[in-house]
C-alpha cells in the first residue's frame, strides 16, 4: 500500500483498514478510560478523523461536509507531515498492551499496525508523487459532483468555492508530477496518453 498516494477520486485505494476502524468505533465504548481498549478506540477515532481531513473529497463522498470547499493538499510538505503522523500513530499503537485487548480489538490492533508499517515503509519510494493515472486524478475531478449531496444552499456555495480552488489544485498536481519525475517516479507513457485523451 502506498503511503498516502494522492488518489482523492478513488476511495477504494484508501487504506482498507479504515473500514475495520470505522466498525470498531461503532462498538460500545469501554467504561474505564484507563482500559487499553479505550486507548485503542481513541486512537482509531483520531486517525479516522485525520484520514477524512487529509482526503477532503473522499470525506465529501461519504457525506461529511466539513471540508466541502477543499481539495487534498498535494504538496510535498503535506505528504511529509502525513508520514510523520503515521510514525507517531504507530508508536502510540505499540504502546497499547495488545495482550490486554479482547480478540476483536487484537485483530484491529494487528491490522492497523500492518497498515501503518506498510505506509511508512512505502513512503521513501515516493510513489505518492504519481498524482494521476488513466482512472483517477485531476482529469477526473468533474466526476466528484455526481457523488455529492447538493441539497442546501451551503452545499452549492461550497461547491463553487471548491471550483474556484480547482486551478490551484491543478498547479499543485503538476508540481507533484514534476517532483515525481525528478525522483524517477512516473507512469509509463501509455498511461500518460490515456490521461491526456480524457
Amino acid at each position: 500500500m502506498n503511503s498516502r498516494r494522492p488518489c482523492p477520486e478513488a476511495p477504494s485505494r484508501l487504506p482498507l483498514v479504515l473500514l475495520h476502524l470505522l466498525l470498531s468505533l461503532l462498538l460500545p465504548a469501554p467504561s474505564s478510560r484507563a482500559d487499553p481498549a479505550s486507548d485503542l478506540h481513541g486512537l482509531f477515532q483520531r486517525e479516522w478523523e485525520r484520514q477524512l481531513e487529509e482526503n477532503p473529497t473522499w470525506a465529501s463522498r461519504l457525506g461529511d461536509r466539513r471540508w466541502n470547499t477543499r481539495w487534498p493538499d498535494l504538496s510535498v510538505p503535506a505528504f511529509e507531515r502525513s508520514h510523520a503522523r503515521d510514525k507517531a500513530a504507530l508508536e502510540e499503537l505499540l504502546r497499547i498492551p495488545r495482550e490486554k485487548l479482547g480478540t476483536r480489538d487484537q485483530l484491529n490492533h494487528d491490522l492497523f499496525a500492518r497498515e501503518l508499517r506498510e505506509r511508512i515503509e512505502a513512503f521513501p519510494h515516493a510513489w505518492w508523487t504519481v498524482a494521476l493515472d488513466q482512472r483517477w486524478g485531476f482529469q477526473t475531478s468533474d466526476e466528484l459532483a455526481s457523488s455529492l449531496r447538493l441539497l442546501q444552499v451551503q452545499d452549492f456555495e461550497d461547491w463553487l468555492a471548491r471550483m474556484r480552488a480547482l486551478p490551484a489544485h491543478g498547479r499543485q498536481t503538476a508540481a507533484l508530477l514534476r517532483e515525481g519525475i525528478r525522483r524517477g517516479r512516473s507512469e509509463e507513457r501509455r498511461v500518460g496518453k490515456e490521461c491526456r485523451s480524457r
